[in-house]
């Protein structure tokens, strides 16, 4: 019988969305999870605040690895310095990633409870 450990992998945060769309390609799912400014107007037009990303199961020398982006609200900034809009920006990324495979809108919980931790722990 084999015996086998469970670890706990942190996702990888990664810093370049070209970097993530790379991984993504490989992944068995990627979810996205937009945040959207409040407004307690009910005609307002959504801002986009922040935009996560999640690459799920990519196979990286046998092992199955989480890697993470996130558009925060200065890239987001910049985005729409160049005329384009958050929306705008949030469709080319669903476009872009769901053609590659699986995309799904939700969040993912990636803390474990402290005690499911040290339990891990050898």
């Amino acid at each position: 019988m084999k015996n086998e450990s469970s670890t706990l992998l942190p996702p990888v945060v990664l810093e370049d969305y070209a970097d993530f769309k790379r991984f993504a390609k490989d992944a068995a799912v990627v979810v996205y999870s937009p945040e959207f400014f409040s407004s307690p107007f009910l005609d307002d037009q959504k801002r986009l605040r922040r935009l996560t990303l999640t690459a799920l199961g990519v196979p990286i020398r046998g092992m199955a690895l989480t890697f993470k982006y996130v558009f925060d609200h200065a890239e987001l900034e910049r985005y729409d310095a160049y005329g384009e809009s958050n929306s705008g920006l949030l469709s080319e990324v669903i476009n872009s990633l769901g053609c590659a495979g699986t995309l799904v809108r939700g969040t993912i919980d990636m803390e474990s409870p402290l005690g499911e931790v040290l339990a891990m722990r050898p």
